[in-house]
């Protein structure tokens, strides 16, 4: 008998906490909030026009809730070719951009100027363009 009980009450020990643990229904799901980063480009304004061998200044601002991983600043011709490109890695909730890229261009064209912050460590990006042209 003392055997038989030896086995039985860590038997029922272990029954009695498998059998009343209970898995939730539903498990909590991962959020992926990301916020939108707010980008205020100064200069160059828009339609703004430059001549060959004139200085663009690019002048911006970044704001953000949550902390951002960087600020790249991209000059693009006709919204194929990269002119100019600058990277930079710093981490902030606001970020100051100043840039400047000399209107090397032959030909006149539609040029963008894009500012792009990395709001996340995945890589997502908020990203604001302006318009102007080269003569």
């Amino acid at each position: 008998m003392k055997r038989s009980m030896t086995i039985a009450v860590p038997v029922l020990a272990l029954s009695t906490l498998l059998f009343s643990c209970k898995k939730a229904d539903t498990l909590p799901q991962a959020t992926s909030h990301h916020e939108t980063a707010k980008i205020t480009i100064n200069t160059p304004y828009e339609n703004q026009l430059f001549s060959a061998g004139d200085t663009v200044f690019v002048k911006a601002f970044v704001t953000c809730a949550t902390e951002m991983h960087g600020c790249s600043v991209y000059i693009i011709r006709n919204n194929a070719d990269t002119l100019f490109t600058k990277a930079q890695h710093m981490h902030g909730k606001e970020m100051m951009v100043s840039e400047q890229w000399v209107n090397n261009q032959g030909t006149p064209g539609d040029l963008q100027v894009v500012v792009s912050a990395v709001i996340d460590h995945d890589g997502a990006t908020a990203d604001k363009a302006i318009a102007f042209k080269a003569q």
